[in-house]
């Protein structure tokens, strides 16, 4: 069963996502979006957030992301066309059924987009784990070290020369990569999905990106929210 193009619309802008999902989750608002407790993952932290000019959520912790047809789905434990009468039930939409050829047409351009956006979704959640696992390796450096210059501190230092001397490169090394790697995260984390979607894709490309928020100072979202790159 296919349904039709503007029956899935009607549905859509019939069923507000920020409603929705508060019947699930415990929503707060944050700026412009709301923030909750992830359904899809056991978290002490909020990092699920739902922005109501989009239509659309994202959770920062397991990656998950999508609008309100992916979200029924989700917690629903359905596919696409089980979340549609769900939410069309949800709304009082009549559905209507498409003809058989235009059914299969339709079929395989959700299947050839939901493949996309799979990919897509896989590759900006792989980017945003190396760039939060790189600034938590930093900082167990950044840790290490000083913790070790300060019993050599204590101790003989001339007997520790070499330590000393390896530590203070890695806390060198360590402030030159942090503000890099803070930056990356803070673009990952709370960009505009434009620039979430550069960087996930073009890596030659995330250097400059990187660049720019440094120069710049924050990343700002689509609502023009900005957060500040920690330095």
């Amino acid at each position: 069963m296919t349904i039709p193009a503007e029956t899935v619309e009607e549905i859509r802008q019939r069923n507000d996502l920020v409603a929705l999902a508060g019947e699930y989750v415990e929503l707060r608002k944050r700026g412009q979006n709301f923030l909750g407790l992830c359904p899809f993952h056991l978290e002490k932290s909020p990092s699920f957030t739902v922005h109501p000019a989009k239509q659309i959520y994202k959770c920062f912790g397991c990656g998950v992301g999508g609008d309100v047809f992916d979200f029924v789905a989700s917690i629903e434990r359905t596919d696409f066309l089980g979340a549609t009468k769900i939410l069309a039930a949800r709304a009082g939409v009549q559905i209507k059924r498409l003809p058989d050829d235009e059914a299969k047409r339709l079929r395989s351009e959700r299947k050839r987009e939901n493949a996309a956006a799979s990919k897509l979704a896989e590759l900006e959640r792989i980017a945003f784990f190396e760039a939060r696992e790189n600034c938590h390796q930093l900082e167990r450096i950044r840790r290490l070290a000083a913790a070790r210059l300060r019993r050599i501190h204590h101790g003989d230092a001339e007997r520790f020369q070499g330590e000393a001397d390896l530590a203070w490169f890695a806390l060198a090394e360590v402030a030159a990569q942090m503000p890099k790697a803070a930056a990356a995260y803070s673009l990952m984390a709370f960009a505009a999905i434009n620039t979430r979607i550069d960087f996930a894709l073009h890596p030659e490309r995330r250097e400059r990106l990187i660049q720019d928020a440094l120069e710049a100072g924050y990343v700002s979202n689509e609502q023009g929210i900005r957060h500040e790159v920690q330095l």
